[in-house]
Order: structure tokens, then C-alpha cells, then sequence
């Protein structure tokens, strides 16, 4: 029996947010090496929108601008991205991403205009904050199953307890 390699296509697009668990970008980073594919990082800012701007370009704007929070601007899109960059290192081509609305959304949005070959997003916290999450908005997983046809790929998140 051969075995034969197949050539490096595609993405493997995973969902990152501000003080992420490494260990889930680590299992992504590892998937994608595996695939031959390319690891696009997706943070979605619930806290911004999409409008289009002058140019017809798409911008992102804040949803309350009197609001402080997660979308205070580009140093924050820096901070996600510097973590990714440590949690990745080298071991796998990577694109950073900054979109902004409904988690599931713009994960699938980003997938969809990548043409990715699945999803990858971390499992839910565990315990009351957890549950908390999952009562008012729903897993981003099962978003994505009912919302799009590319696999969706939960992984796991061994450090979620130290993150509550």
C-alpha cells in the first residue's frame, strides 16, 4: 500500500479572543500542520460592528463609542494578535484577523471568504460563568453547526478553569 501526501491547501480558520487559551491555539496550530493548511486566527469583537466606509472599504466601528470594553481600537487588536503570535510561534503559517458582531457570524463569515476546510473553536468554560454564557447566547459550536456546512472542529481547553 502507498501512501500519498497531499499538497498544502486550504485554511483551518480557529476562533481567538483577548487572554485565550493557549492550549486551544496550540491544538489548532498542530491541526492545520497536519492538514498542510494555513491557520487563520479570527478574533470577533462583539463589542464593534461592520459599517462601510467613505472608500466602500469595510470599517469597523464601535457599537456604543461611550462604552469602554473590548473594542477601545487597534491597541487591543495588537494585544490579541501578540498573543496569538506566542501561543503559534513558527510552527505553522498563520494569518490574524479582526472581525466584529455575533461570534459565530463573523467566524463563519471569515471561513466563508476564505474558503476554509473547517472551523476550530475552544470548548465552552466549565462552571458558573460558563453556564451563564452558554444560557444567554448558546455555544459558538452549535451557532456554527446550525449556521454554515464546514465541519466544526471543538477543542480542547485544559486551562479554562484557571481562566474564571
Amino acid at each position: 500500500m502507498t501512501q500519498t501526501t497531499l499538497p498544502a491547501s486550504g485554511c483551518l480558520v480557529v476562533g481567538v479572543d483577548p487572554g485565550h487559551c493557549e492550549a486551544v491555539l496550540r491544538g489548532a496550530a498542530r491541526l492545520a500542520e497536519r492538514l498542510g493548511a494555513r491557520l487563520v486566527c479570527v478574533w470577533v469583537d462583539p463589542t464593534a460592528a461592520v459599517e462601510t466606509g467613505p472608500d466602500g472599504a469595510p470599517v469597523l466601528v464601535p457599537v456604543d463609542p461611550d462604552a469602554g470594553g473590548e473594542g477601545d481600537g487597534p491597541e487591543v487588536s495588537a494585544r490579541v494578535e501578540r498573543e496569538v503570535a506566542a501561543a503559534v510561534g513558527t510552527s505553522v503559517a498563520w494569518d490574524f484577523v479582526r472581525s466584529a458582531g455575533e461570534v459565530a457570524h463573523g467566524l463563519a463569515s471569515v471561513a466563508r471568504d476564505r474558503d476554509a476546510l473547517m472551523i476550530a473553536v475552544g470548548a465552552h468554560k466549565p462552571g458558573l460563568s460558563g453556564w451563564r454564557e452558554r444560557l444567554i447566547g448558546g455555544s459558538v459550536a452549535g451557532h456554527l453547526a446550525h449556521l454554515q456546512e464546514r465541519p466544526v472542529v471543538i477543542l480542547a481547553n485544559p486551562g479554562a478553569a484557571d481562566d474564571q
